[in-house]
């Protein structure tokens, strides 16, 4: 009976967090660090040794050995971005010889993303060495939109990554002291990338010239706008271990793999005013973009002292094989649209506590810094609006009754002013600012025990 029941759950969660898996960027480059709340109330501090509640999964699968019974997880994390670009000379080149042209419509962008991420894990016991359970969650995410006509324009408008992770996994307990964790990655990610392009260049470059063309050039009346959509799904893995070498201290490490996808769908072109003699060089068309989610390795600290435990966390991203954006059209023209990114990879650095306040309560206390993958102003994008970021964190669990417990965290994310000094793939264009951002999340949960 509690197998099918299980199942049930399984099920209904899985279609849930599929339906609310957003396109949001919280952590650093474009991964959503909210998979716990739990994990969210310290910081991520001590994710990969803490083994709290069925969360493990995603941090750490070892730590479902020290789930004493079996638990039903969901947790829901609302967000509340704000991003703004703010022009500090945006230029487009004029071709025709005469001096740049200032944009003068649109000249700031804002863009404000609310979003919910939602997370589900189940874990049970098979025997007492060996726990299974499932995870699903959104890993990585994406949203940022901004005025058709606004100056960075030529470069992003409308970005949208959305990805439903589901990740199957084991423990088994090799000892007293060590456990192994292994889990299997089963990634969806649905994409939509938009901007505008600038037809006026594209028709003075075919040697035809026109006045008006040029003389608007900077302007919004010979744009026309490129829009990719598409899906796909990709398989990683992840392990992980748990070493306890006395009651109270834990060491933890885990690795996720990278995952690749091949974004495949449709690249459709809106050319506007030139259409009559652009039209048929730019038809709506199969299109592909090939991403590669980065790997992740964690090491975590976890220590109780008295009614205080301690937990500290370092993880590491490796950013760099996101080296650009190339957007394959099916026809082979117009020719390939390339992107470059050329990420680094990063550190993420927490420091959490949690504190026994009474025989139901639990507090949560955490601090964060989470470098930036983007490597400089020339490579910034208000598409990626990224740059470091500290977060201050605090949470609790309460204990509802003896098998109900709930979660209960807020961050705040105080996120570098991000300079962009961008010559835009679009020939001519240079996007001069810097971004201003900041994050607000509120996230809740239950865990119910068997």
């Amino acid at each position: 009976m509690l197998i099918k029941q299980a199942d049930r759950w399984l099920v209904w969660m899985v279609l849930f967090v599929g339906m609310l898996s957003p396109g949001i960027s919280m952590g650093a480059g474009f991964a959503i660090a909210e998979q716990s709340v739990s994990g969210l109330g310290v910081g991520f501090a001590g994710s990969a040794a803490s083994a709290e509640d069925a969360s493990t999964i995603w941090h750490n699968p070892a730590g479902m050995a020290y789930l004493e019974k079996g638990q039903l997880v969901v947790g829901l994390n609302a967000i509340f971005p704000t991003s703004e670009f703010k022009n500090q000379g945006t230029v487009s080149l004029n071709p025709t010889g005469g001096s740049p042209d200032v944009p003068t419509e649109g000249s700031n962008g804002k863009t404000r993303s609310n979003a919910l991420v939602p997370n589900f894990y189940y874990s049970n016991a098979l025997n007492d060495k060996v726990h299974y359970g499932i995870g699903v969650g959104a890993p990585f995410g994406l949203k940022t939109e901004y005025a058709d006509g606004w100056v960075g324009r030529y470069l992003a408008l409308e970005s949208d990554l959305k990805t439903l992770n589901i990740n199957p996994s084991l423990s088994y307990r090799v000892s007293d002291e060590l456990s192994v964790g292994f889990g299997i990655n089963f990634l969806n990610a649905e994409a939509t990338l938009s901007s505008a392009v600038d037809f006026g260049l594209a028709f003075l470059a075919t040697g035809n010239y026109s006045v008006d063309v040029a003389a608007n050039r900077g302007g919004t009346k010979y744009d026309g706008r490129l829009e990719m959509t598409g899906d796909d799904w990709g398989v990683g893995y992840n392990f992980g271990l748990i070493w306890e070498p006395k009651e109270g201290t834990r060491l933890g490490l885990s690795y996720r793999s990278d995952v690749e996808i091949t974004v495949e769908g449709d690249a459709d072109f809106t050319v506007g005013a030139l259409d009559a003699f652009l039209g048929s060089y730019f038809p709506d068309q199969g299109g592909s973009v090939y991403l590669e989610l980065p790997a992740m390795l964690s090491v975590s600290i976890y220590h109780e002292v008295g009614d205080w435990t301690v937990l500290a966390d370092v993880t590491y991203t490796w950013w760099e094989r996101f080296k650009e954006l190339n957007l394959q059209y099916e026809t082979g023209d117009p020719a390939p649209t390339l992107i470059p990114e050329n990420w680094k990879n990063t550190w993420r650095f927490s420091v959490g506590f949690t504190y026994q306040g009474s025989d139901r309560l639990l507090l949560r206390f955490g601090t964060v810094y989470d470098g930036a993958a983007v490597p400089d102003e020339a490579h910034r994008s208000p598409r990626i609006p990224d740059a470091d970021r500290y977060w201050g964190t605090l949470g609790f669990q309460y204990q509802l009754s003896e098998k109900v417990f709930l979660d209960v965290a807020y961050a705040h994310v105080f996120i570098d002013e991000g300079p962009i000094d961008n010559s835009e793939h679009t020939e001519g264009n240079r996007l001069i600012g810097e971004t201003d951002s900041r994050v607000d999340i509120l996230s809740a949960g239950l865990t119910y025990q068997f």
